[in-house]
């Protein structure tokens, strides 16, 4: 994250596109959300809210979800309630 901070000041891009679920998807989003950047995230796979998933106990710091199917298309799925 502090690496990527000044790319991200440096470069001012419009949007930071993340992938995945991995720790450096969500430093990089966090670092971007930070700096007033939208971030889309892709990922391939659909949520499960298996909350026993390391994927699923991350804190979503993502504004646009986009996953394979249609009804996930537009945003992210609706999050249970904890």
């Amino acid at each position: 994250m502090r690496r990527l901070e000044p790319l991200l000041i440096s470069a001012r891009p419009d949007v930071v596109l993340v992938v995945g679920d991995v720790n450096s998807t969500l430093g990089a989003a966090l670092t971007a959300v930070k700096l007033g950047i939208r971030v889309v995230h892709v990922e391939a796979g659909l949520r499960s809210f298996d909350r026993a998933m390391p994927e699923e106990i991350k804190p979503r710091a993502d504004r646009r979800h986009l996953g394979p199917a249609l009804r996930h298309r537009g945003g992210r799925p609706k999050e249970p309630r904890a």
